[in-house]
């Protein structure tokens, strides 16, 4: 492909990036940098913004004489780096490396704990990259058709990433949001709109980040499954991962995380089923806010992203929500379908509509007694309650 950047090119971008970096910069103190620089990235690391900027940061430190340094601040969609950032002493030393994922932000969240108007100042663009898509041979998808088809089919989805977006298309007329869930676009195609309605959890994957990273009980994410699914119970322990407060269908920004219900019986296994099982409970949550809202009982529900792979997790989903969960050979549809709806608005797919084949889904039936369910989500809801200023103002979701 005559358009992709290889590493030379790459490279060669950073270095010039790193020149109209400093220019800006260096203008407004001229003695600047006199002391080491950071710049935080406000994902995980390994990832295209993070590769790219350390590619920068190494030129920047070549041409300055000074260190530039990366720093990985991960968690609710790039929200926590972007905090720490405009917290920071406005003297040029703390940078942030984003991708346009940030002009979402406002989107996403109904209040952001800063204003990027107001808070943070642009210094330039560093990296202009044309982006590819592949999906493993063994996926359904194969056009626009096949992954609109299965969208109509089942429409509800919910994506596990850094935070969590769970979509339910409520087809061609937009649904009042009642305060504790968004209105938003599914999809706009051939002169037809879908719209939805969406929750958001701040913190899902970001939990099993800050298990590695800052607890140091796991050392990867593949390990959650195996620890949970050695207790025979949570033992009472229940985390609510409030570290930037609590999305919908609570809406509290002042709420923060805590770890209930530990005792000397307690080990690092219940803090990470805890952690995991926190997400399903969220994710009840919302499933319950969009029944309040009108919307039809679930049979089931599809599930994407990173942490779709972990076995435990998504039959304690099922069991959670009493429906069938299924996991899609493609855990990156998020991305599959934009880069589809592209393809089709540029002539590679020139029909929608066409039949499509669903393909095979992993499912995860629901196998948990009701009392059991009862149980565990009316603990949740207690260590929600706690989360939230003076104990008062909870909005949690009725069992």
């Amino acid at each position: 492909m005559a358009n992709t950047p290889n590493r030379r090119s790459m490279l060669s971008g950073c270095a010039l990036a790193a020149l109209a970096l400093v220019a800006p910069l260096a203008q407004a103190q001229s003695a600047w940098p006199a002391k080491p620089v950071k710049i935080v990235v406000p994902y995980g690391p390994g990832g295209a913004v993070d590769v790219v900027t350390r590619k920068m940061a190494q030129k920047l430190t070549e041409q300055t004489g000074q260190s530039f340094f990366v720093e990985n601040k991960a968690g609710a969609t790039g929200t926590i780096g972007a905090s720490q950032v405009a917290k920071a002493e406005a003297d040029g030393y703390t940078l942030m490396a984003n991708d346009t994922t940030f002009s979402l932000l406002p989107h996403i969240f109904r209040k952001l704990p800063f204003d990027a108007a107001v808070d943070l100042v642009p210094v330039g663009a560093f990296v202009f990259a044309p982006m590819g898509l592949a999906v493993n041979a063994q996926s359904p998808f194969r056009t626009l058709a096949d992954l609109v088809a299965e969208a109509r089919r089942q429409p509800n989805k919910i994506t596990y990433g850094t935070g969590g977006f769970m979509l339910l298309n409520t087809g061609s007329m937009p649904v009042a949001n009642g305060g504790k869930l968004l209105t938003t676009i599914a999809y706009g195609v051939e002169g037809r709109v879908d719209y939805a309605i969406e929750g958001t959890l701040f913190v899902a994957g970001a939990a099993i980040t800050w298990l590695r990273d800052k607890l140091g009980i796991i050392t990867h994410a593949s390990q959650t499954a195996a620890m949970a699914a050695s207790l025979p119970d949570n033992g009472g322990v229940y985390l609510v991962p409030a570290f930037v407060g609590l999305g919908a269908p609570h809406w509290q920004a002042e709420a923060r995380g805590l770890i209930t219900g530990m005792t000397l019986d307690s080990g690092a296994a219940h803090i990470v089923r805890a952690a995991l099982e926190a997400i399903a409970y969220q994710t009840a949550d919302l499933v319950t806010a969009m029944m309040a809202q009108g919307a039809e009982p679930l049979r089931e529900l599809r599930i994407d992203g990173g942490m779709a792979s972990n076995d435990w997790f998504c039959q304690f989903l099922a069991d959670v929500l009493d429906i069938a969960v299924l996991r899609p050979p493609h855990l990156e549809t998020t991305a599959l379908g934009a880069a589809m709806l592209a393809g089709h608005q540029c002539g590679a797919w020139p029909s929608l509509f066409s039949d499509a084949a669903a393909g095979a889904a992993a499912r995860f039936a629901p196998r948990m007694a009701a009392s059991e369910r009862r149980r565990l989500r009316t603990g949740w809801h207690e260590a929600i309650c706690r989360t939230l200023p003076m104990h008062g103002g909870a909005s949690h979701q009725s069992r």
